[in-house]
């Protein structure tokens, strides 16, 4: 949560060398690691090596920018192996840098001079693209339909709405990425609908202009990070009354969320996983 001073250290070295040395960061929808995040390291690796042993053979002097992008890539998984993953309401702090230090380094490796070489890196390099293209392409094709059914109301929201969404499943088949967090968003797209899981209006998002007057769930700076993962603290029927919909995901994993919801909410759509319901205004 902000505010809070973020937690600096080594503690998480192993773990962090682990998930670099594995490319665990290119793995977003499955349980990582996976073969494409493996063969991508092997390769990286190689390139390293390669391009140590050519700058060994001497046969042409390294460039002082090659020099630079390599201190540059230091710095970067410096910062990677220390940086908390979290600052405040920012997240995946590592998994960015260990986006961010191999595409540096990709500017210190040095080319083939044998053209069989070239060709080699350029079929392999082009395969791997073509491959992680069509497997992430598999998982959109999959992953998409459990994101039509999380919209499967949107056309009974109407107009200017004031949506709360709830979810108790997240992440749906992804094993990583909440797919379904700031899915709510789809409801609210050309509607002038408020989804009440990214309405961040204690931020100043130039040139978002967001009601200031707003009165939130709870009094909170962090009060959108509640709604996404601690809704039990919010009081859910003393809040109905600035609620339009309640949009319900999956069954609520605490008694005082699903009291509050049949006792506040009335429920007007069901279908699989996914409910919506009105909220009780007086």
């Amino acid at each position: 949560m902000a505010g809070e001073p973020p937690k600096f250290g080594f503690g998480r070295v192993g773990e962090l060398f682990a998930n670099l040395i594995g490319m665990h960061v290119l793995v977003s929808y499955t349980e990582p690691p996976s073969w494409i995040s493996g063969v991508v390291s092997a390769f990286l690796l190689f390139l390293v090596v390669a391009t140590i042993w050519q700058n060994r053979r001497g046969t042409t002097p390294e460039h002082a920018g090659q020099k630079a992008f390599l201190c540059l890539t230091s710095v970067l998984l410096g910062l990677y192996f220390i940086l908390p993953n979290s600052i405040g309401p920012g997240g995946w702090v590592n998994d960015r840098l260990a986006i961010l230090a191999p595409l540096a380094i990709f500017a210190w490796f040095r080319g083939f001079d044998n053209r069989q070489w070239k060709r080699a890196f350029t079929i392999v390099a082009t395969l791997l693209a073509l491959i992680n293209l069509v497997y992430v392409g598999v998982l959109f094709k999959n992953l998409n339909a459990e994101i039509r059914a999380f919209n499967a109301f949107v056309q009974r929201v109407e107009k200017n709405s004031v949506i709360l969404p709830l979810h108790f499943d997240p992440r749906g088949s992804s094993k990583r990425v909440g797919i379904f967090v700031n899915a709510a968003n789809y409801y609210c797209l050309d509607n002038g609908c408020i989804n009440l899981g990214n309405y961040e209006i204690q931020f100043d998002y130039f040139p978002i202009r967001f009601n200031t007057d707003f009165e939130t769930p709870l009094a909170e700076k962090e009060w959108v990070q509640v709604v996404h993962w601690q809704p039990e603290r919010i009081d859910l029927c003393d809040y109905a009354d600035n609620v339009d919909y309640l949009l319900l995901w999956d069954t609520p994993d605490t008694p005082i969320v699903a009291e509050a919801i049949e006792a506040c909410y009335t429920l007007i759509a069901s279908e699989g996983k996914l409910k919506l319901f009105k909220g009780k205004r007086e």
